[in-house]
């Protein structure tokens, strides 16, 4: 994990915020990098300014954070394993699996294919199989 420091600025209810940069073939070369700012000014709510200039008050950061690690347990919830052979030996299911797959595959090529699409081209190859 990479490390933060605080570094003072000319206004005094400012601090640059600078991160370590990452290793590289696991050599730390002790470069650092300005990742933004923190301003805690009496009249405004504090905040953490970008190095893009956007800002988020703390409470945004904390719901960010948030938002985040309910994405990780989602995303840590949805590996689990499941049994593809039954998947496969059942008709329905194998057929879902294929028409998701083709959609997915079309679309990682920029093409937008639809439901209906997918599953005609689905029952085309599956004719042309002699599986219909």
């Amino acid at each position: 994990m990479s490390r933060i420091s605080f570094h003072m600025t000319t206004d005094r209810y400012a601090r640059d915020v600078e991160r370590e940069n990452p290793a590289k073939d696991e050599v730390i070369d002790g470069s650092t990098s300005r990742i933004g700012s923190i301003q805690w000014h009496p009249e405004r709510e504090p905040r953490f300014i970008t190095a893009g200039l956007e800002a988020f008050t703390l409470n945004e950061l904390d719901d960010i954070c948030a938002q985040l690690r309910r994405e990780m347990r989602r995303d840590v919830r949805s590996r689990r394993r499941i049994d593809i052979k039954a998947i496969l030996s059942d008709p329905v299911k194998r057929r879902r699996l294929m028409i998701q797959a083709l959609i997915a595959t079309q679309e990682r090529e920029g093409i937008t294919t639809t439901w209906e699409q997918a599953e005609a081209a689905y029952d085309k190859v599956q004719k042309e199989l002699g599986r219909l």
